[in-house]
């Protein structure tokens, strides 16, 4: 069994963003002399041009270590493990700004002797810069909730924006998985699983603080790319692990696929052609009635408006996230969509369970009320 020397390994993979992966590594810099531990900084970067030659720039004057990665994020992050020498290998992206405190708290964290089995620590992320309509549709969706902690504590998973991680303990449930398509996405859940489910603790850690840029989330290609890609990651995590699978009510995509059936036949049997027009009306009233809802909590009008607008925004994020999840499933023949899904954490369960039972009942009264509405008009158009 592989010795490493006490210490942190901060690994940062990288491809452009240069102006915060520069800000970053000289921020660490200042850092890593404030600790009485060692530390190193592993930058693993495939930018091109101009702005590798920066990077590189940045990596020689502030005491980083460029290496020259692939376009893969996951195989950027095992060439940083490897490279790695010290105990904790610590992973913070590149549009990250960590707390002066960080390091520190990591390092506390990760060694606390009153915790058996501590494998890992998720640190807390906050979102800074200016709020673009890219961020209001996503803000308050499960995209961008996942990485908000509120408390320390366990949990079952953890995105790598701010994690650490024992380096011994990587060697014993293996590296991120290379075999998973796309260049990123869902890996880190892969692997933040497969350290819980081997016995090993992950703690939330909120003091542990990064402050994250929201210039990444700022364009609706990234943020409508990025729900349509971890929703088709959805399949292969759920494939993978079948401990997080979760029987749960009929999906709005498959409630869509069987309006869309019931659609068609009433067509073909009835030659009623305003049936057509159901699949669509389902969809908008399905969503006004499932924002509506959710928005009748106590509190006054104002905030029933602003739950019911910022349900419909971060509604379409969330679609995007369903359709990408609906399509790998049927892409690959696999029906289990319209009844199950990964369960992420078992902390939401009961989140997850709410929020179905509000979704069946708008896609419920959406079909009836339309079912009902062009059945009246196709009788007395």
């Amino acid at each position: 069994m592989t010795t490493y020397q006490q210490g942190i390994s901060i690994i940062i993979p990288t491809e452009g963003r240069t102006q915060l992966t520069c800000r970053l590594i000289q921020r660490l810099d200042t850092l890593r002399r404030e600790v009485e531990f060692s530390t190193e900084v592993l930058v693993i970067d495939s930018s091109q041009g101009t702005d590798r030659n920066s990077i590189v720039e940045a990596c020689s004057n502030f005491h980083a270590e460029w290496i020259e990665g692939s376009s893969s994020v996951r195989r950027k992050r095992n060439m940083g493990i490897a490279k790695a020498c010290y105990s904790i290998v610590l992973f913070l992206d590149s549009d990250c700004d960590p707390h002066e405190n960080l390091l520190k708290q990591h390092w506390e964290t990760i060694n606390r002797q009153d915790i058996p089995n501590l494998g890992g620590v998720l640190g807390r992320l906050e979102f800074t810069g200016p709020e673009t309509l890219a961020w209001s549709l996503v803000k308050n969706s499960s995209l961008v909730q996942q990485f908000n902690l509120s408390a320390i504590g366990c949990t079952k998973w953890g995105p790598t924006a701010n994690l650490s991680i024992r380096r011994d303990i990587l060697d014993k449930i293996g590296l991120f998985d290379e075999d998973f398509p796309f260049k990123l996405g869902g890996d880190d859940l892969d692997l933040t699983y497969r350290l819980t489910s081997s016995g090993w603790i992950l703690l939330k850690c909120p003091d542990a603080l990064a402050y994250h840029d929201r210039s990444t989330w700022s364009s609706l290609k990234a943020v409508l790319g990025r729900a349509l890609r971890w929703g088709r990651m959805e399949y292969h995590l759920y494939k993978k692990h079948a401990s997080l699978q979760l029987t749960h009510p009929l999906s709005f995509f498959g409630w869509l696929i069987l309006v869309s059936l019931f659609s068609v036949i009433n067509v073909v049997i009835m030659q009623i052609w305003q049936y057509l027009i159901l699949p669509m009306g389902w969809i908008v009233l399905s969503l006004l009635l499932f924002s509506l809802l959710t928005s009748q909590r106590k509190g006054t009008l104002k905030e029933k408006w602003c739950v019911f607008r910022n349900s419909l925004l971060s509604g379409i994020p969330e679609l995007v996230y369903q359709f990408g999840s609906t399509y790998e499933f049927l892409k690959h023949g696999d029906l289990r969509f319209f009844y199950s899904r990964p369960l992420l954490n078992p902390d939401w369960i009961t989140g997850v369970w709410a929020g179905e039972a509000w979704n069946t009942w708008s896609n419920l009264l959406a079909f009836l009320i339309n079912y009902l509405a062009i059945a009246y008009w196709a009788r007395f158009a």
